[in-house]
C-alpha cells in the first residue's frame, strides 16, 4: 500500500476523486490516495509540488504550462475534463460596467498572479487585441479575498468559476456581466517529477482508476448530480445546469496544438519568453 497525496481546489470539478476515495476504488488498486483541498489554486499547488508537499495536482492547464517558465517540477499526466471552464466575470452591482468589453484597463483582483483568475485576464486580452500593460492585478490569494476586494471596491473586476461564485452574488453585492470559456480543456492532472520516475506504475494505476469513474459519471449524470450538489453544496437544479455542459476525460485529449496555443499566448502577451 502506498501513500499519495493529490490536492485540487474544493469545486464541484473534482467530485470523481472524492467520490473514489470514499469508495475506495483507488485503495482497492494498493493507493492510499488522500486528498487535500488547496484554498489558493493553482499558484499555491505548484509550490506544494516543487517542495514534494503533493505528489500530484488537478491544475488549471493554462495554469501548468505558465508555471513551466519558472519551475521544471512536474510532469502533465492527462487532462482530467474534456470540457472548457466558464470563467463568470464579476463586478460590484452598482458597477458601470456592464459587458466584457469594458474590463480591459481595469483593476482585477486576483488569487495570485500565475493563477488561473490572473491567466485567463491576459486570455481574453489576447483575444481581443488589447495590450495588458494597463491592467492592474492586486492578489487576494482566495475567492473571499476577491470577494472582498469588489464589495470594498479595492478592484473593479475579478473572475472566478461562475457556479462557486453564484452564491455570493447577493452578500458581496455583485454583478454577473457574462463568461469566459478557457480554449482548450480545464483541468490537468499533473504529477511531481521526481515522484513519477520512481513510481510510474502506481501513478498509471490511478489514471487509469479516474478515467474509469470519469465514464461512469458521465453515462449517469442524472444519478450523481444529487450527489454532487450535497458534496460541494450548492443546488441541485445548479448542478444540472453545470453538469450538462461538462465532460470528464475518459483518456488524454492534450497534444502539441494545445500546448503551442497556451504558450503563444503568454509569449504574446510577455509572461514567458
Amino acid at each position: 500500500m502506498i501513500k499519495i497525496n493529490i490536492g485540487g481546489v474544493n469545486e464541484h470539478f473534482n467530485f470523481p476523486w472524492k467520490h473514489g476515495i470514499e469508495t475506495n476504488a483507488f485503495y482497492e488498486q494498493g493507493i492510499d490516495l488522500q486528498w487535500h483541498d488547496i484554498a489558493g489554486g493553482t499558484g499555491e499547488m505548484v509550490k506544494l509540488l516543487v517542495r514534494g508537499d503533493l505528489q500530484l495536482a488537478v491544475l488549471l492547464t493554462e495554469g501548468f504550462y505558465f508555471s513551466l517558465a519558472t519551475h521544471t517540477h512536474s510532469v502533465l499526466l492527462s487532462n482530467f475534463t474534456d470540457t472548457p471552464l466558464k470563467w463568470g466575470v464579476f463586478v460590484h452591482k452598482k458597477s458601470a460596467i456592464d459587458n466584457l468589453q469594458q474590463i480591459f484597463n481595469k483593476k482585477f483582483a486576483v488569487s495570485r498572479l500565475g493563477s488561473g483568475s490572473h491567466l485567463m485576464v491576459i486570455v481574453f486580452a489576447q483575444q481581443n487585441n488589447k495590450h495588458i500593460q494597463n491592467m492592474r492585478f492586486v492578489e487576494k490569494h482566495s475567492l473571499s479575498g476577491c470577494l472582498h476586494a469588489i464589495k470594498n471596491h479595492e478592484a473593479d473586476v475579478f473572475l472566478w468559476e461562475k457556479y462557486t461564485t453564484k452564491p455570493f452574488i447577493q452578500d458581496y453585492e455583485l454583478k454577473h456581466i457574462g463568461d469566459i470559456p478557457t480554449p482548450w480543456p480545464a483541468f490537468s492532472i499533473v504529477c511531481n517529477k521526481e515522484f513519477y520516475s520512481k513510481n510510474t506504475s502506481q501513478v498509471k494505476t490511478i489514471i487509469n482508476t479516474i478515467f474509469k469513474l470519469n465514464s461512469n459519471i458521465n453515462s449517469n449524470k442524472k444519478k450523481y448530480a444529487p450527489l454532487i450538489a450535497n458534496q460541494s453544496q450548492l443546488p441541485v437544479d445548479w448542478i444540472m445546469e453545470w453538469i450538462a455542459e461538462t465532460t470528464w476525460a475518459e483518456k488524454n485529449i492534450l497534444n502539441d496544438r494545445i500546448e503551442k496555443n497556451i504558450k503563444n499566448i503568454f509569449t504574446n502577451a510577455g509572461l514567458i519568453k
